[in-house]
């Protein structure tokens, strides 16, 4: 009896295993951006001459 929930553990194991293999070779991920305000950018300010 546990040796048969311990297969079944096992087998789901490697089914999410292969889930997740999938999932991180489908596609590219996405940065995930800080909360809060946006962070503001200096403009270049050319020097004259």
């Amino acid at each position: 009896m546990v040796k048969d929930i311990l297969a079944a553990i096992d087998s789901e194991i490697a089914t999410l295993e292969q889930a997740r293999a999938l999932l991180s070779a489908s596609g590219t991920v996405v940065a995930k951006r800080k909360p809060g305000r946006p962070v503001k950018v200096a403009t270049a300010v050319a020097p004259k001459v």
